[in-house]
């Protein structure tokens, strides 16, 4: 073969676009999550998160679609309020579950 035919054709190899892997670029949909809570998530937030068996921010966050901090402002008044019992609290992971009556009937005759 001459010089001249094997340079053509790496120059037609090299001409070649590389394959490329993504072939589109997906962007994740970033939700949306209130500030502040309205009439019907803070009514939602007393009626059903405290019947819940486990109780952490992210669970709040994603059921009543609001950020984080209010999430943590919810719990906190819950347990405050007695709806709810800590598990563990701890700085970074807060896990709570919900206060049963039985619990609640005991506590005071262990006061008497």
């Amino acid at each position: 073969m001459p010089k001249d035919a094997t340079g053509a054709k790496a120059a037609a190899a090299s001409g070649k676009s590389k394959k490329k892997w993504s072939k589109t670029k997906s962007k994740e949909n970033k939700a949306v999550n209130a500030v502040l809570f309205d009439a019907a998530t803070y009514q939602k937030l007393t009626q059903t998160i405290p019947s819940g068996k486990l109780i952490t921010i992210s669970s709040v966050s994603e059921r009543l679609q609001v950020n984080g901090s209010c999430a943590r402002r919810a719990i906190k008044m819950l347990a405050a309020q007695g709806l709810i019992k800590p598990i563990s609290v701890n700085s970074s992971q807060m896990i709570y579950t919900r206060a049963t009556k039985k619990e609640e009937e005991t506590t005071p005759e262990k006061a008497q």
